[in-house]
């Protein structure tokens, strides 16, 4: 979904769910202008995109990777490189 035209309520909805998702509380949401609205939706989205990325990643080491490969990036996880 594009947040620069937003026009149908169902849009408002999912990018109000968004933001409620990502810790904003609905009481700070409604005093939102649109232009706010729209730029933290937008960072909300890329940041989930970049946690599923991560995940995707994570997710390949685990199930094709060497034991060694895991280990290390069970170490750099937990930052004990």
């Amino acid at each position: 979904m594009s947040f620069a035209q937003v026009s149908c309520p169902q849009e408002w909805g999912k990018i109000i769910s968004r933001l409620i998702q990502a810790g904003h509380a609905w009481s700070e949401i409604k005093d939102y202008t649109i232009p706010q609205l729209k730029l933290f939706a937008k960072y909300a989205q890329e940041i989930d995109q970049e946690k599923r990325a991560v995940m995707m990643a994570d997710n390949a080491i685990a199930s094709q990777g060497t034991g060694k490969a895991i280990a290390s990036k069970i170490k750099e996880l937990l930052g004990r490189n």
